[in-house]
């Protein structure tokens, strides 16, 4: 069941929504860290996660019913409960990772009402570790990491709430997942590692780019020869024909 599915079927307000976005937003950065549920449920978390823990509203009937999630682990289904109403709910993990997450998810919850998604987002982030974790990554995929986060702040500034982006990336997403084999797929060499394809194009092979400068500064020849395995990586990609490219720059009308 997608997004709109569930929004209808529990017929959930506008501040439900964003609520329950900004904890995805959490529950998805957070996960990378402390492994709070299934990363292959993260995509699907509005069926598995969010549908899965309002079910049992069918069964429970009263708002102020007392309600104890034991093991609640991420605070499913507890969380997502008390964002539907149920304000009676007492959540028992033995994990204090886990139980600091939902701390944690409290603060961000009333900070909703009080500042911008933009500022909202960016605050998870720091504040969730996963800012801090990037800044003591020595590896050399983690500063293009930390500017994807910066381009993620930006382009929730596109975006009056937190939801309307949520629901843009969702769109995307529901446009780019076809089972066509006429796609063009865009990936980094590390995630298209054990892969094949009839043709694969290989952009930016020039010195200072690729192989990465920053990784052969700060790791001398071991960086070299990790941007060789990498090239190799690329080239063994390709069942057909793998095509390199340079800077390319376009002749004058005179030179044509």
């Amino acid at each position: 069941m997608d997004k709109s599915a569930v929004i209808k079927k529990y017929n959930l307000s506008r501040k439900q929504i964003d609520l329950i976005d900004s904890y995805i937003l959490k529950l998805t950065k957070s996960n990378q860290i402390h492994n709070l549920v299934g990363p292959s449920t993260i995509d699907v978390a509005w069926d598995r996660h969010i549908n899965d823990s309002l079910q049992l509203s069918e069964f429970i009937l009263k708002k102020n019913a007392s309600i104890i999630d034991l093991g609640t682990g991420a605070g499913l289904p507890g969380v997502i409960l008390h964002i539907f109403g149920y304000s009676n709910i007492l959540l028992i993990d033995s994990k204090i990772k886990k139980k600091n997450f939902i701390k944690n998810y409290d603060i961000w919850e009333d900070d909703l009402t009080k500042i911008s998604h933009v500022d909202l987002a960016m605050k998870i982030l720091e504040e969730s570790g996963y800012i801090d974790m990037l800044k003591k990554d020595r590896s050399i995929e983690a500063p293009g990491r930390l500017d994807n986060l910066k381009e993620l702040v930006n382009a929730i500034n596109e975006f009056d709430s937190l939801s309307n982006f949520l629901e843009h990336i969702q769109l995307v997403m529901d446009g780019t997942s076809n089972d066509s084999n006429e796609t063009t797929k865009i990936m980094t060499l590390h995630s298209a590692k054990g892969l094949e394809f009839p043709i694969v194009f290989l952009p930016g092979w020039e010195d200072g780019l690729f192989p990465n400068q920053r990784a052969i500064d700060e790791n001398g020849s071991e960086g070299l020869e990790e941007e060789r395995r990498l090239a190799y990586v690329g080239i063994t990609r390709a069942r057909q024909e793998a095509v390199s490219y340079t800077h390319l720059t376009l002749p004058t009308n005179r030179e044509v």
